[in-house]
């Protein structure tokens, strides 16, 4: 499984996780390192486009549901890293 695929699996796992489980389980974790979100979760809207045919006119196939978030991690005297995810 490429890093890619492994980091949506593991978004979507995290997104779509009940809240009160999660906290259980960073309960867990010794520790965190330092956070702050550029971008709080957030949900909204995107459409979704169609093709007729495959190869034909696109079209609007109608909205999903969207959740995304970004997270900044404190350096320790390297640059900070900043990290983002987008779950349908």
């Amino acid at each position: 499984m490429s890093t890619v695929t492994q980091r949506q699996v593991w978004m979507a796992t995290l997104a779509k996780a009940e809240l009160e489980l999660l906290e259980k389980l960073v309960k867990k974790l010794r520790t965190l390192p330092n956070y702050s979100f550029l971008r709080s979760p957030e949900i909204g809207l995107a459409m979704v486009r169609g093709c007729a045919g495959g190869n034909g006119q696109t079209f609007n196939l109608g909205e999903i549901t969207i959740t995304r978030c970004v997270v900044q991690l404190e350096s320790q005297g390297h640059e900070a890293i900043a990290g983002f995810g987008y779950v349908a």
